[in-house]
């Protein structure tokens, strides 16, 4: 369930004013997805992953698929990050850029951790929706 935190940091980090491309898919991606039920995303990801590598037993083979609900979490943590990234002040950005960092020095040792310390509240509320959405993705196997 944690690895659903740092693709969510990702996305919300490529919103780049300088880099209006990247932006505009991540956007794109963050708000396509999340307007995507979850058990649409758990039934996509059962039948895109519904045969069976060569090698696996048959017990293996009814084992749920992996997958189905990270886009769907990574997508709602994403919005949260670039919420916690709107929440710094522009002053923040300032003093990082009279130290003379970069744009990747200055998110990841200035305002990034402040911005996660923002957003620790709902990332929690977060990752307990997702743990009791496992139960809903859990068995969702094509016809």
């Amino acid at each position: 369930m944690l690895r659903h935190i740092p693709s969510g940091i990702l996305l919300a980090w490529d919103e780049d004013p300088r880099c209006p491309a990247i932006r505009t898919l991540s956007i794109l991606y963050i708000e396509l997805i999340r307007g995507v039920p979850l058990i649409s995303c758990c039934f996509m990801s059962a039948v895109l992953f519904s045969s069976v590598p060569p090698g696996r037993t048959h017990s293996q083979q009814d084992s749920p698929r992996p997958g189905g609900d990270h886009p769907v979490h990574a997508a709602y943590i994403a919005e949260v990050v670039r919420g916690g990234l709107q929440a710094i002040t522009r002053g923040q950005y300032e003093a990082a850029e009279s130290l003379g960092l970069d744009y990747v020095q200055k998110m990841r040792l200035v305002v990034l951790p402040q911005a996660l310390k923002i957003v620790i509240p709902p990332t929690v509320g977060i990752l307990i929706s997702a743990f009791k959405d496992t139960s809903s993705c859990r068995d969702h196997r094509p016809l």
